[in-house]
């Protein structure tokens, strides 16, 4: 048996750990913990950052079934000792929970003590200006005068502070052209909350990618995958669409798979110096100029651990090699509310949220097997 700890909220609990995350975060990063079922084996135990209902999770072909687990992790007593732990993130907690049931390396400490340095936007902004690719006026806020300069004009039409560790669009804030009474109000409480923020100018996106790959221990990078992200307007994840089997690039132009493949090494290299090794990702995005030109910001952050678009790429994957999917196909996997559309095929599904695949991409030979996965959840 091994224990999969589906931490999505990790760099919230590193830039807080005396505080609950709240409920709203935690049932998100609940639900969407539950795509690490593509990686489990039959009689894994899978530990969310809330509890998760067995009827929240209808049965798929090709994804085994896990025993579902909650609870504080530090208190976490699975019935039988797993021959060894995988975490959405290795971090200190996560640490500390393998060396009590006896399963932990110094290899694991190591990343462990990595984590928090590694998730730092102010790494993420280094290593892009050693490649030339920082954002425009782009800085680190650490003090009420660096808040101040920051938010001096002349601005950008539009302007985010973000926390210096955060993920998934969380704590931050986006204002337009000269701050408000209410855009002061709100920057200097999210600075006296994390303490320090990253300033960047807010460019009008016309696409999100990821690009998500395995740091091995000698310093090699592998597993290299691509997949393009749906994001709201403030940049928070809303879904994944992973391209054709064998396809890699499909919503790149020529010459960005090159840019990507920098960003990756360029990355790998500054996590492994902090000495992570283990799953990570990089962000990108693309953007239109004032004049209509297009430009891919190849390095928006770093993400050192497993990314929903690694784990979307392993779902998609046992689902096509169950027949489920069609291999030809692009597969798009997306977070919602309410009833969602009549050929979903469900991943989860709760009161308040639901995680699907998109059918308008799979093979119609799986439809009647769909319909029956649909009726059995109801």
């Amino acid at each position: 048996m091994r224990l999969i700890v589906a931490n999505l909220l990790a760099e919230w609990r590193v830039a807080h750990p005396d505080r609950r995350p709240p409920e709203a975060a935690r049932a998100a990063a609940a639900a969407l913990g539950t795509l690490m079922r593509a990686i489990a084996e039959p009689g894994d135990v899978l530990w969310t950052e809330a509890p998760v209902m067995p009827e929240h999770l209808p049965p798929l072909p090709g994804i085994a079934p896990v025993q579902l687990v909650a609870g504080a992790l530090d208190k976490l007593r699975p019935a039988h000792r797993p021959r060894t732990v995988i975490a959405w993130a290795h971090t200190p907690r996560v640490a500390r929970l393998r060396r009590r049931l006896g399963v932990h390396d110094e290899a694991g400490d190591r990343v462990a003590a990595a984590f928090g340095p590694a998730s730092h936007r102010g790494l993420h902004l280094a290593v892009a200006r050693r490649l030339g690719w920082a954002l425009p006026g782009a800085r680190l806020v650490r003090t009420a005068a660096d808040l101040e300069a920051a938010l001096a004009p002349p601005l950008p039409p539009r302007w985010v502070l973000k926390a210096a560790v955060s993920a998934a669009g969380r704590e931050r804030h986006v204002g337009t052209g000269i701050p408000s009474a209410h855009d002061l109000r709100r920057a200097r409480t999210l600075l006296a909350d994390a303490g320090v923020l990253l300033f960047e100018p807010w460019l009008p996106r016309t696409a999100d990618l990821g690009v998500s790959a395995r740091l091995e221990s000698e310093g090699t990078v592998r597993g290299l995958e691509i997949h393009a992200q749906r994001v709201d307007g403030y940049g928070r994840w809303r879904g994944v669409e992973i391209g054709p089997r064998g396809a890699h690039g499909e919503w790149l132009q020529p010459g960005e798979p090159a840019m990507l493949r920098r960003a990756v090494a360029a990355s790998a290299t500054a996590l492994a110096r902090l000495g992570h090794t283990g799953p990570f990702g990089v962000d990108a995005w693309r953007w239109c100029s004032a004049t209509g030109e297009q430009h891919l910001q190849p390095l928006g952050e770093i993400n050192p651990r497993w990314t929903l678009g690694r784990l979307a790429h392993a779902f998609v994957a046992r689902l096509r090699d169950a027949g489920v999917l069609d291999p030809g196909c692009a597969t798009q996997i997306a977070l919602g509310r309410g009833s969602g559309r009549e050929d979903d095929l469900l991943l989860f599904s709760a009161p308040d949220a639901r995680l699907v695949v998109r059918l308008g991409y799979v093979a119609d030979r799986s439809r009647s097997a769909v319909r029956t996965q649909r009726e059995e959840s109801r």
